[in-house]
């Protein structure tokens, strides 16, 4: 095509998509739009095809196609140019190169608006600044301003919330939103929030300033709570450009902690400006107090530049929680990609009382790191998610796990590549994309009772929430107890929740509102776990018995954290031999016991047994749970063990265990004896957070027999 040689947009797509494959789509558009901005080729401009309107006496609501009055309306104010200030500056760096961020279309500033609202937000600006209030005021308004700038431009689009990008972007379909309108609903939003700090009665102070360089006095802060830009997933100083420019901020592009190669700053750069940023932080900070980061990224390398410049501060880590973007919570049942990591991970950490030497630490040699760590928290990831993990699942914990353990400032983990690791160590799913699952090998070692699935930790949790709130609860209601129960790598994404909360329950409304019933017919089926190419168990346990067993060798597992030597019950290791490899004690060590006495403790489900303390504990599944209780109860009778009892109980069954406690038969036998118990949901909610006997006891139900 010749320069001279014009052509109108749709004829162009039309004679594209003749010879080019439609579902290159994507790489169409990005052509047409560079052709449009070097002028090889005319644009249509912009059409409008639906208007909303609002009546201003019944306050009703109405959409219609633009009539040619409209669109006459909107060409006029085309030809107008804005009366005051507005920016036009181009979206560039001091040095003349375009944004790391940039996109066709988004030239400059008010590119990014519609003539009609450009013109309204400058006259606005203009009102705002010669109004005769205080300066508080008028700062405010300008908040507010602000603050709908995104909601006036062209990147608004329908049905949508938020920015929600990483980058300045126009999609062909977009929204403009009345500049006065927008203006008035964030001015309201904005005065309720000044009403409710005033009523909490709190001060605040708002600093301008460069992060490494603090104008707070040294040990006078008792609290930081902190936002890191992400290495270079997200352009901060880019994305606030324009704000800055209609407020008439300059950026100081020189001094932005970020990963940028347009500004010459990589990710060695990005670490030490965060080394002086935490070592100011550490200035301020009393000793003995707290700071909380909130991250997120996909690469290593990253977070190792986060951890070299918080530790080399001085600070200690505390512990770390991944948290579930809000996004995540309240539209989680349309939300895309499941298994993304799109929640940010909070890190505590804490400066000590006594100043402490950095010392170099001896670094763990990197296949050390990766056979001793990643991939046993890799293949732990797999089994948790039932046999298969996704990137982001494994990076994810892989990650966090990393951090406990105090190695992600090391220099060995600065270039780790987990996908060659993945691939290295486990096996990729055949046209899943980035989805592991366990080698062969791998599989042949691994029994059902070694883990339990996520699908069951949310089975019993969401089970637990209809035990507690009724026959109908809300969806906040499950998701706050899942949430707030399961951590971490073992955060489950909305598409593990749904699949399971499907299976028992239905969605009904009430008054109008969603609700979640549980459905009457629902009984659990027999297990059923994808082995890839392994032959399936010809004999299968219910799952019920399986649950069972998995309480056991998980209660096996914390006793043994505690200290503990561990018997479980013969007719246990009968039932399930898999059991066995739980057991440290092969012959019980209680002596000068009667033969009935032994031969009841022989049957207890799992005994925890140190000389001076002994806990027996029952774990139920569809027997009777007074079987137990008589059991425990008559081997206390003998004079020689000085024992406590725990049941451990399916959160079905929990009312017909207090209603065995309540039996007058029973309280007899219980007599002077302190009892505690324990659901499913609750055991398995908490237990990768326990780390004393103590704590396991202080979260188990007591009840005191008179």
């Amino acid at each position: 095509m010749e320069k001279t040689e014009k052509i109108d947009h749709v004829n162009l797509v039309r004679e594209v998509l003749m010879r080019v494959d439609a579902k290159r789509t994507e790489e169409i558009t990005r052509a047409i739009n560079e052709l449009l901005e070097e002028g090889e080729i005319v644009g249509i401009g912009e059409v409008p095809i639906r208007m909303r309107i609002s009546c201003p006496h019944c306050g009703k609501t109405y959409e219609k196609r633009p009539d040619e009055d409209d669109i006459k309306k909107i060409k006029e104010i085309e030809t107008l140019k804005p009366a005051y200030y507005y920016p036009a500056q181009e979206l560039k760096y001091p040095n003349g190169e375009r944004f790391y961020t940039y996109r066709p279309g988004t030239e400059s500033v008010d590119k990014l608006f519609t003539r009609r609202n450009l013109i309204a937000l400058s006259i606005l600006r203009h009102e705002i600044l010669n109004l005769k209030v205080k300066n508080e005021i008028k700062r405010a308004l300008l908040l507010c301003f602000a603050s709908i700038l995104y909601e006036c431009s062209k990147m608004k689009r329908r049905e949508a919330g938020s920015w929600g990008e990483k980058n300045y972007v126009i999609r062909p379909n977009f929204l403009e939103l009345n500049v006065l309108h927008v203006f008035n609903n964030r001015f309201n939003r904005i005065i309720e929030g000044k009403r409710e700090a005033n009523e909490l009665k709190g001060t605040g102070l708002f600093l301008c300033n460069d992060a490494r360089k603090l104008p707070l006095k040294d040990n006078s802060v008792d609290y930081v709570f902190t936002d890191p830009e992400y290495g270079e997933s997200i352009q901060y100083y880019e994305l606030s450009y324009m704000a800055s420019c209609w407020l008439g901020f300059e950026s100081d592009w020189k001094n932005e902690i970020v990963v940028n190669p347009k500004q010459g700053k990589d990710v060695y750069e990005y670490r030490r400006m965060l080394v002086e940023a935490f070592k100011e932080i550490y200035r301020v900070l009393k000793p003995g107090k707290y700071m909380t980061v909130t991250f997120h990224n996909r690469e290593i390398k990253y977070w190792n530049a986060l951890m070299y410049a918080i530790l080399n501060a001085g600070f200690e880590y505390v512990d770390a929680i991944y948290q579930m973007p809000q996004r995540e919570y309240t539209n989680w049942l349309y939300a895309r990609n499941p298994g993304e990591m799109r929640g940010d991970v909070y890190i505590t950490f804490r400066k000590p009382v006594e100043e402490r030497k950095i010392e170099d630490i001896d670094f763990i040699k990197l296949q050390k790191i990766i056979r001793n760590i990643i991939v046993p928290e890799g293949k732990r990831i797999i089994l948790l998610h039932g046999g298969f993990a996704t990137y982001e699942q494994l990076a994810r914990g892989i990650t966090l796990e990393l951090l406990r353990r105090g190695l992600l400032h090391s220099e060995e983990i600065e270039s780790l590549n987990l996908e060659r690791i993945f691939d290295d160590y486990f096996e990729r799913v055949k046209g899943k994309g980035k989805v592991w699952t366990l080698k062969k090998r791998d599989w042949n070692k691994i029994h059902d009772i070694d883990y339990i699935p996520l699908d069951r930790r949310i089975y019993w949790l969401i089970y637990a929430t209809f035990e507690e709130k009724g026959q109908v609860v809300k969806l906040d209601d499950i998701l706050s107890k899942i949430f707030t129960s399961l951590k971490n790598a073992k955060t489950p994404e909305h598409k593990e929740i749904l699949d399971v909360l499907k299976e028992i329950a239905e969605p009904i409304k009430k008054n109008e509102r969603p609700y979640w019933k549980l459905k009457q017919y629902y009984i659990p089926e027999l297990a059923e776990f994808e082995k890839p190419e392994i032959p399936k168990v010809k004999e299968k346990l219910k799952l019920e018995d399986l649950d069972h067993d998995r309480i056991i060798a998980e209660l096996a597992r914390l006793g043994k954290s505690f200290g503990f030597e561990i018997w479980i019950g013969e007719p246990e290791r009968r039932k399930n031999p898999a059991l066995e490899k739980y057991a440290t004690m092969k012959t019980l060590k209680i002596t000068s016991i009667s033969r009935t006495t032994r031969d009841r403790l022989r049957n207890v489900d799992v005994i925890w047994w140190k000389p001076e303390q002994i806990f027996l504990i029952e774990v139920e599944n569809t027997t009777n749970p007074r079987d137990g209780i008589i059991r425990m109860a008559n081997i206390m009778e003998a004079k020689e063990i000085n024992a406590e009892l725990i049941t451990i109980i399916p959160d079905s069954r929990l009312n017909e265990l207090r209603k065995c406690y309540e039996e007058p038969a029973i309280k007899k036998l219980l007599s002077g004896l302190t009892v505690r118990y324990l659901t499913y949901s609750k055991l398995m909610s908490s237990i990768d957070y326990v780390d004393n006997l103590n704590e396991f006891l202080e979260m188990c139900n007591k009840i005191k027999f008179q």
